[in-house]
């Protein structure tokens, strides 16, 4: 930590004594000391206050001079001012510059012995690499007290006597140690610093120089119960502070569990429960060894009552007594049975028989099957198999359908009575699907039903000297109702006769008007002189009119001797 010359005011002050030294004066008035610090600490984590003294060691017993207490800021690697000393007199002087914690305890001092003749500037080098070393170490002068780059030098070591340092640590900065990782060596004043990065650490962590990545500044509660640390800086770490009433923590002993932190501020855990449901053992828990399970010779139950009573034996239940039963034991009911042969054992039991399966509709044979529990008796014991027993069953289907219904078209509108019906039959086949002998055939029916058709015209012939007279009105026409033509009536005193020239009409009239009644205006009786005489239906000639007095369908005919009516087709 050597004292060296940095700064404005540190420069003006080595100046003044350098030309004092070259003119041989010395001051002759107050004397003024400035003091700057370099350092890899770190302000407010590290260290809280720095603390600079000045000692009057010319006398037996030192005397302090002044003291002032400051904390810098800035990056102190390269150097900050904290303490500038006025009013100072001349004579030997020792500089104690000292960095505190929170609890104003030393975390690393400096002691620089300086001949105090003028106003004078030192810088004080206070390195991490130190932390650990106690001055002076075996083999070191006895005066070697103070500890700069890792190496005891005496106090004289400084700005005044650089050649009481010894060889300097470092010219540059690879020259240097890595002490931790999260540090960068750094060669300042040409001895060797760390410079922390604490973002080589984790989040919340921070880069020591002495220790490497640690936890920052103090947090305003316990945060780990469990670590030895005080993390809020209250001077109680784990379960002695009440923050961590109800944490989990670790007491250390192997028959505990669920270890919280108590009010009594003592970590204490539940005992373990070291049951491992196993009668045959005995289960306690020891400090050295956790749990444990001693097998004992207990009695037992292994669940199987035909090999007799059980008792432990190396931890399981294995050890049997004699069996309950001389031959056949039924574990099911827990008792003993025997048997010689199967006849012992009882009869077949039959179960009940199933559905009758058939392959189709129409087949009569099929089979049926029944469960037959057969008895057997093996070595002593009865057993029971089972066996499928089959038989054929039978059934009639004969006329079953077994299929669906199917019609044919209609036939035409036909067998009718006459000529002249309007109302006949017609039929259709029927054909049905229908089992017998087992298989599925057809059988085809005929169906009639009725129709009807159109009365055909009057005068159609409907047989020997007969003709249709309206619809289902088959006639002959020499009826007094139809005489020679469809509804000629031959009313009253007339009668129909035949005209003996193919024909018949009404005969016997004595007037045109008799006739004019049965046929139409044009109407004459003719041949009145020679009764009977017959109505005349008066046309020129055969077949020029389609009427002519006559009816629908009927003719008038005209033949020697009369004109009459008939239907088409007549002759005279």
């Amino acid at each position: 930590m050597m004292a060296s010359s940095t700064s404005a005011p540190a420069a003006r002050g080595a100046r003044a004594l350098l030309a004092c030294a070259l003119a041989g004066c010395a001051a002759s008035g107050p004397i003024e000391l400035s003091v700057d610090l370099k350092t890899d600490y770190q302000a407010g984590e590290d260290f809280f206050a720095v603390r600079v003294e000045l000692l009057d060691v010319a006398a037996d017993e030192a005397a302090m001079l002044a003291r002032v207490d400051t904390l810098p800021e800035g990056d102190l690697l390269r150097g900050a001012r904290v303490a500038e000393l006025t009013g100072l007199t001349t004579g030997s002087r020792v500089v104690v510059v000292t960095l505190l914690d929170a609890t104003r305890d030393t975390v690393a001092s400096r002691r620089t012995r300086i001949e105090l003749e003028q106003d004078t500037a030192i810088t004080v080098l206070i390195g991490s690499l130190c932390a650990n070393v106690v001055c002076p170490r075996d083999g070191d002068d006895a005066d070697a007290t103070e500890c700069i780059s890792g190496r005891c030098v005496p106090p004289r070591c400084g700005t005044e006597a650089a050649e009481e340092c010894g060889p300097p640590a470092c010219d540059v900065d690879a020259d240097c140690p890595r002490s931790v990782d999260c540090g960068e060596p750094v060669c300042v004043d040409r001895e060797c610093f760390v410079r922390p990065m604490s973002d080589r650490c984790r989040v919340g962590e921070r880069c020591d120089v002495r220790t490497g990545c640690a936890r920052g500044l103090c947090d305003e509660r316990e945060v780990s119960c469990d670590d030895g640390i005080d993390d809020d800086c209250d001077g109680l770490t784990d379960c002695e502070d009440p923050d961590c009433l109800g944490a989990a923590c670790d007491d250390g002993a192997r028959c505990t569990e669920g270890d919280v932190c108590t009010a009594a501020g003592r970590c204490e855990g539940a005992p373990v429960e070291c049951d491992d449901n196993n009668d045959c053992t005995d289960d306690s828990c020891d400090e050295g060894m956790g749990c444990v399970h001693e097998p004992n010779e207990a009695p037992c139950d292994d669940g199987v009552w035909c090999n007799g009573a059980d008792r432990c034996a190396e931890g399981t239940c294995s050890v049997h007594e004699e069996p309950p039963c001389e031959r056949f034991c039924n574990e099911a009911r827990e008792v003993c049975e025997a048997c010689a042969t199967a006849a012992d054992c009882g009869n077949p039991v039959p179960g009940p028989w199933g559905t009758c399966q058939y392959a189709s509709t129409c087949a009569q044979t099929g089979t049926r099957t029944r469960t037959v529990m057969v008895p057997a008796c093996t070595d002593g014991a009865c057993t029971f198999s089972s066996v499928q027993e089959s038989e054929a069953c039978t059934r009639s289907t004969n006329g079953v359908s077994c299929g669906t219904t199917t019609y044919s078209s209609w036939s035409a509108c036909g067998g009718f009575a006459n000529a002249c019906a309007t109302s006949g039959t017609r039929t259709r086949t029927r054909t049905d699907r229908i089992c017998g002998s087992g298989t599925c055939g057809t059988r085809n029916t005929t169906e009639t039903g009725s129709c009807t058709r159109t009365a055909p015209p009057d005068g159609t012939s409907c047989g020997s000297g007969r003709v249709c007279c309206g619809a289902n009105n088959c006639v002959a026409l020499t009826s007094d109702s139809h005489c020679g033509a469809c509804r000629v009536r031959c009313a009253g005193s007339l009668s129909c006769r035949a005209t003996g020239t193919g024909g018949h009409a009404c005969r016997g009239c004595s007037t045109n008007d008799q006739c004019r009644a049965i046929l139409d205006s044009r109407a004459t009786c003719w041949n009145v002189n020679s009764p009977p005489a017959f109505c005349n239906c008066q046309c020129p000639s055969s077949g020029v009119c389609a009427n002519g007095g006559c009816g629908a369908g009927f003719f008038c005919w005209a033949c020697p001797g009369q004109n009459f009516c008939s239907p088409a087709g007549g002759s005279c």
